[in-house]
């Protein structure tokens, strides 16, 4: 479902155009009642997109039972959507801070690092969605397992491994 499949729709309670409208005009969408964290969280996004992070981040104040910012009510699955209705709009990395869990999408950073960075911004609240951004920025800055190093150096191995024993097998064939 691309983000043009969100016309009119509602995710997480929000309206998915206003939403990107919004992070269009400042890479951040707060509902009218968090708009005191606005600019600190457009400081994150600055600071994040100034280390080569392209960041837009929502705030989704309640769940659809009405809930407020710091339930315990978790709908992951709704802010991921939400996340990626974002994201594929403007691009980038989108962080959606909920009332009990947030939700991410990014176009250049993998899901592991995507799910570890959640993994360290646990329960957002209201006061602290500030600090959970940066928290999330810094965890995905983090350098991550070399996967890539580490899957070349086995794949060498195997073929020194293989060609060994394909050798030694002639050698032996032969004499």
């Amino acid at each position: 479902m691309s983000s043009a499949d969100y016309a009119s729709e509602t995710l997480a309670g929000m309206n998915v155009q206003q939403v990107i409208r919004d992070v269009a005009h400042g890479g951040v969408s707060v509902p009218p009642e968090y708009t005191d964290v606005a600019p600190g969280l457009r400081a994150v996004v600055t600071d994040a997109q100034q280390e080569g992070l392209e960041l837009s981040v929502v705030v989704v104040p309640h769940d659809q039972w009405g809930m407020k910012l710091g339930s315990a009510i978790a709908y992951p699955e709704r802010l991921r959507d939400l996340s990626t209705a974002v994201g594929e709009s403007e691009g980038g990395t989108v962080l959606t801070l909920g009332p009990a869990q947030i939700g991410t999408y990014s176009d250049s950073l993998s899901r592991f690092t995507l799910e570890s960075a959640e993994n360290a911004v646990q329960h957002p609240r209201s006061p602290e969605l500030t600090v959970a951004a940066q928290r999330f920025v810094d965890e995905v800055g983090q350098d991550q397992f070399p996967w890539t190093a580490v899957s070349a150096v086995l794949l060498v191995l195997v073929v020194i491994v293989v060609v060994g024993g394909t050798v030694l097998n002639v050698r032996r064939a032969r004499g």
